[in-house]
């Protein structure tokens, strides 16, 4: 008979995603669909479950177990579950939460408050600030594992910095309005000239491709 993890046994792996989504069964029976361009170093023993979201998203499906607490780092957050269906994504000035079935804790590494979320609501902190909204009841856990990529009133500058997880070909976004701007909608993954060009029919935009980059400034 094999010889499962001694109790002081912990193993570490870590989880790479180029331009591709990754489907991972986790040690414990979890499962962490890890997105295009995401690092995840997991650390599971009989007394622990852990994940650090290096940098990227990543959907978990965690298997009950009250004995082992569930915990993804991602920056200066904590998140905690038990048995639940829930999305980090770390993008370098922002972190979201989403929590989809469940429940989950958010704590700080450091000093501050912990929150806690019901399912349908969000969980976003940027530039210092942390708030809880509730999502769009259409939006379905990870439909970026469908090659889709959902945005419920973005700035540009994130959705444009998800949709080149996909693409070769880049989007820049230079002039700062630009950036802010709130967008919403489905959109299909791994095409930057079109996603570009959708936008550009949609809001007030124009398309300025070179060699290796398409720019969205503002219309003339």
């Amino acid at each position: 008979a094999g010889r499962g993890l001694m109790p002081t046994d912990v193993e570490t792996v870590r989880y790479i995603a180029q331009r591709e989504v990754r489907e991972i069964t986790l040690p414990d029976g979890s499962t962490m669909t890890l997105d295009a361009q995401s690092v995840a170093l997991a650390r599971f023993g009989n007394d622990t479950r852990s994940l650090e979201l290096e940098r990227g998203r990543a959907l978990f499906s965690v298997r009950h177990d009250p004995s082992r607490p569930f915990a993804v780092d991602a920056g200066s957050r904590r998140v905690i579950a038990l048995g639940t269906e829930f999305e980090v994504d770390r993008a370098p000035s922002r972190l979201t939460v989403t929590l989809f079935k469940g429940r989950v804790a958010i704590e700080p590494v450091a000093n501050g408050a912990t929150v806690t979320l019901a399912p349908g609501e969000r969980f976003v902190e940027a530039n210092g600030r942390p708030v809880v909204q509730r999502f769009a009841a259409g939006i379905a856990p990870g439909s970026w594992r469908e090659g889709l990529l959902e945005f419920d009133d973005r700035p540009l500058a994130d959705a444009v910095a998800e949709a080149n997880r996909y693409s070769a070909e880049q989007l820049v976004v230079r002039d700062p309005a630009v950036g802010a701007m709130r967008i919403s909608g489905q959109f299909r993954a791994g095409d930057a000239e079109r996603f570009a060009r959708t936008l550009a029919e949609i809001y007030p935009l124009r398309m300025v491709r070179r060699e290796d980059e398409i720019e969205l400034a503002p219309a003339r």
